[in-house]
């Protein structure tokens, strides 16, 4: 029985015999293959990982516009519907300045020129807001920084 499994060893085919008699470029030429694909294979991984971390960035940028974004909107549309100056303390009139200052500088930041350019004019017309006969004007000023904020959002 043991005789049988050393001849069955012994047995060599042609292809075992023509790989064990090729010369050594055949050998460099695996070893190459094996590199190159691992090579490869690396490349195309750090290529997936810049891709998948540049738009993780996208959307982390987008999250943070659109928290920017809706938070100053809620400022400006509460200070239409009533005046958060008039006739409030110091320490309320104080937080709505420093809030809305506050979201200014993250507008700044974040936030294309279209927009802070549409929201300094808002700014300036900011105190027709409560006069019946101007409002329209900072109704006006305000829809055009809502339009350029759901323009940079992708927001139809």
């Amino acid at each position: 029985m043991i005789q049988l499994f050393f001849k069955a060893v012994d047995v060599t085919t042609p292809t075992a015999e023509q790989a064990a008699n090729s010369s050594p470029d055949l050998f460099w030429t695996i070893i190459a293959s094996a590199f190159g694909g691992a090579l490869l294979t690396s490349a195309v991984t750090l290529f997936t990982k810049w891709r998948d971390s540049k738009n993780e960035h996208k959307k982390w940028l987008k999250d943070q516009k659109l928290k920017a974004y809706s938070d100053l909107q809620a400022i400006f549309i509460q200070s239409r519907t009533h005046d958060p100056i008039a006739g409030k303390s110091s320490e309320v009139q104080n937080d709505f300045i420093d809030n809305y200052f506050a979201l200014n500088s993250h507008m700044k930041l974040l936030a294309p020129d279209s927009i802070n350019v549409a929201l300094r004019e808002l700014v300036q017309v900011f105190n027709l807001r409560q006069d019946p006969e101007k409002a329209h004007i900072y109704d006006s000023h305000l829809t055009k920084v809502t339009n350029n904020m759901r323009k940079d959002l992708g927001v139809k």
